[in-house]
């Protein structure tokens, strides 16, 4: 975010225009500190502004733009999640990165659910394509596991 920004640049213009226009009489100076103020009043600027403006990821670190690409999806068969079985639903939608939160794997696909959303879950999403996600609803119990001898991805 860029609120760090933003009251960094009016401090550090004051700072440095009374450090400019005033020498050490100008109330930097008033703890005796002199131009070190002003070095004291930048550091401490510096440090609120890498704080406060760590780049938050603005998409998910992988999006499946080709979900046949997953053996599992290219046969029909459902993505599992908590213990339910959730098939695709509808078109893509375009839904604010930061209002999912990442919930879980399976076979090679990251799946996201609603911020605040509590297991069981009633949708699953999938990033498809940036800032859209396809949707999965529930469809009831996961299916017994493949046998060992079945594909693993």
């Amino acid at each position: 975010m860029t609120h760090g920004k933003l009251i960094l640049c009016p401090a550090l213009l004051l700072a440095l225009g009374t450090a400019a226009c005033g020498g050490e009489d100008a109330g930097l100076a008033d703890d005796g500190a002199g131009t070190g103020g002003v070095a004291s009043a930048l550091d401490g600027a510096a440090d609120g502004l890498s704080r406060d403006s760590a780049p938050r990821p603005r998409r998910p670190d992988e999006i499946y733009y080709d979900l046949t690409a997953y053996d599992w999806y290219r046969r029909g068969e459902v993505l599992v999640a908590g213990g339910l079985g959730f098939q695709p639903e509808g078109l893509p939608r375009a839904i604010p990165f930061d209002s999912l939160r990442r919930a879980g794997n399976y076979q090679g696909v990251d799946f996201y659910v609603k911020n605040g959303a509590a297991e069981p879950y009633d949708t699953v999403f999938v990033p498809v394509f940036e800032g859209f996600w396809q949707p999965f609803l529930p469809i009831g119990s996961a299916p017994p596991a493949a046998p060992a001898s079945a594909e693993e991805g």
